[in-house]
């Protein structure tokens, strides 16, 4: 690859030709609809998922320190917290199956992310963007759905919903 840049650097760099020199290998230089769906599979904890949400928020300064922040908390995704929000007994098992789903995690500097804590997220959210622009800010860099509120009864949605921001964003970058 070195060889190919040397010899075509005078023309700018070689994307095309280095793409070429990868076809056919066992590693590809390319990302596919495919590869993008795996890195939406990314969940808390895991090793890749940082990497993902690195990609998703280019303009952070990586010079501070950031948490990988569950948004809704993880921490109130018990049954018995989750039936005094109303949600019914047949959903709470798929609330706690995607509480650690990419959807649900934000790159958050570490003293904003201290402060949240276990706060709801709908409660945290009107706590700290009191005015129609910072909440059109705040939804934006952090690709939130728009949504009126961030109540539990619209975890689901927010996640799914997430999710396709997530995708279409991801795809800019990398395609």
């Amino acid at each position: 690859y070195r060889d190919i840049i040397r010899i075509n650097a005078k023309n700018g760099f070689p994307y095309d030709e280095i793409i070429d020199e990868f076809k056919g290998k066992s590693r590809s230089i390319v990302i596919t609809d495919d590869d993008i769906d795996e890195f939406l599979k990314c969940t808390y904890g895991k090793q890749d998922t940082l990497s993902v949400l690195m990609l998703l928020y280019p303009s952070l300064d990586f010079n501070n320190i950031f948490h990988e922040d569950h948004i809704y908390p993880k921490s109130k995704f018990t049954s018995s917290y989750l039936k005094k929000k109303n949600i019914p007994d047949d959903k709470i098992y798929e609330y706690k199956s995607v509480v650690n789903d990419i959807s649900n995690l934000q790159l958050l500097s570490s003293t904003l992310n201290e402060e949240k804590s276990n706060t709801d997220f709908d409660v945290w959210f009107e706590k700290n963007f009191t005015n129609e622009v910072d909440k059109s800010e705040m939804k934006k860099r952090h690709y939130l759905p728009d949504f009126e509120h961030y109540t539990y009864d619209v975890f689901l949605d927010f996640i799914e919903k997430r999710k396709q921001l997530l995708k279409t964003e991801l795809e800019k970058i990398l395609k």
